[in-house]
C-alpha cells in the first residue's frame, strides 16, 4: 500500500510509514521517548523537593531514628555502590524519601518501613500546620 492510497485504519500505526510493523515500532518509540522525558522531569532533585519527596539529613535522621551523621555515612556508602539514597547539592545531602524507605525496609524489615512512613506523614502535617500559622488567611475585602 502506498502512503496516499488511504489512511491507516489502525490508530497505532504511523500513516507516513508503509510497513505496518515498522509503523507500530515507530509510534511505540515516540511514546517511550515522551514517557522518558516526563520521568526524567519528575525524578530530578527540584521535582523531589517541590513534591515533598526529598528530605534534609535532619529530616531523614528523624524518620530513621538515628543521627544526621549516620544518614550522611549511609548516603556516602550506598552512593559508592551505585545505589544512592540521596544527592549531594552545594555540600548538602538531599535524601530521596522513597529510597530511604526502601533502605530502611532492606535493613530492618517492612514494619520498620511502615513506622518510618508514619513519621514522614506526621512530619509533613506538622510542616503544613506551621506554614499555616506563619501565613494566616487574610479576611476578604468588601
Amino acid at each position: 500500500m502506498k502512503i496516499n492510497e488511504h489512511p491507516a485504519q489502525d490508530p497505532f500505526q504511523d500513516p507516513m510509514i508503509e510497513d505496518p510493523i515498522l509503523s507500530r515500532i515507530t509510534l511505540n518509540l515516540k511514546q517511550i521517548m515522551t514517557d522518558l522525558r516526563q520521568l526524567t522531569r519528575d525524578n530530578d532533585v527540584v521535582a523531589q523537593i517541590l513534591y515533598g519527596r526529598a528530605l534534609t539529613l535532619k529530616e531523614a535522621a528523624d524518620v530513621w531514628r538515628c543521627s544526621d551523621e549516620t544518614v550522611r555515612k549511609e548516603c556516602k556508602k550506598v552512593a559508592a555502590k551505585r545505589q544512592p539514597i540521596g544527592h549531594k547539592v552545594a555540600n548538602r545531602w538531599i535524601v530521596c524519601r522513597e529510597r530511604l524507605l526502601d533502605r530502611i525496609e532492606q535493613n530492618e524489615g517492612p514494619s520498620a518501613r511502615s513506622i518510618a512512613e508514619r513519621r514522614i506523614n506526621e512530619m509533613r502535617l506538622r510542616s503544613i500546620a506551621a506554614a499555616a500559622d506563619r501565613n494566616p488567611p487574610t479576611p476578604a475585602k468588601r
